[in-house]
């Protein structure tokens, strides 16, 4: 398994923080999630 390190200004990790708690999502799943938009948004 990989691993990975994002380092944030502490204001934007609060608000993906708030993001993430508020559609309940776990940070991978908060990347996929991205990911998956991003894709289809290229695909249109």
């Amino acid at each position: 398994m990989k691993s990975i390190l994002v380092e944030l200004p502490e204001d934007q990790y609060e608000e993906l923080k708030a993001t993430k708690e508020r559609n309940g999502f776990t940070w991978l799943g908060m990347l996929l999630h991205a990911q998956r938009c991003l894709y289809r948004e290229q695909r249109e």
